[in-house]
């Protein structure tokens, strides 16, 4: 991936920014060792430039100077963030070049996922709500799983019970820094957040 900043003839600087939720410490320890076993066996590693994660806006540009008024847009959106009882169930995959754990679906996930796209567009001017058709998941692998490789991780996969709940906490602000994914803003804790 190019580099995640971007200089223009009018010195504008952009960074690749996403915004997601991640799961407690230990899930994301789980997925993350899943992760790696997909690398050492099926030689898929790109999920590994992010931490373990649940995709809410996809990555999107913004000039650098915005940021903090989008860090103030989340925490905003995160005071009114209400406890969401999350499971992941198994896996599942996209055509033969994606597999993920799988989230349950969970309709207040999704009415505060569009919240949340209107928010941005209203007070950032990121995106619209026509760009990403919001799917609740875990990658594994992707993008450099080839379709032979698919074939062997699936099975692998498949056969995997993986089962957990918990209780999702507000959403991260993550940026590219050319090579990998960090979180830049860690959100409101959730007994934070819940505060009128």
């Amino acid at each position: 991936m190019a580099s995640s900043v971007v200089e223009s003839q009018g010195k504008v600087r952009t960074s690749l920014y996403f915004i997601a939720l991640l799961p407690p410490t230990e899930i994301q320890e789980e997925v993350t060792a899943m992760k790696e076993y997909a690398k050492a066996n099926f030689h898929s590693g790109k999920a590994l430039n992010s931490p373990p994660h649940i995709t809410l806006i996809p990555p999107f540009r913004l000039n650098q100077s915005k940021q903090q008024s989008l860090i103030a847009v989340l925490d905003e959106f995160a005071r009114s963030w209400p406890p969401i009882d999350l499971e992941l169930n198994g896996f599942s995959h996209f055509s033969n070049r994606v597999i993920y754990v799988a989230v349950k679906e969970q309709r207040l996930l999704l009415m505060l996922q569009i919240k949340l796209v209107e928010m941005l567009e209203a007070q950032i001017g990121i995106g619209g709500s026509e760009t990403y058709r919001f799917y609740p998941h875990l990658t594994i692998a992707f993008r450099d799983l080839t379709p032979d490789a698919f074939h062997a991780a699936w099975q692998h996969f498949q056969g995997v019970d993986y089962q957990r709940k918990f209780v999702a906490s507000p959403p991260v602000l993550l940026r590219h820094t050319g090579l990998k994914w960090e979180v830049v803003h860690p959100g409101l804790p959730l007994d934070e957040s819940m505060e009128q």
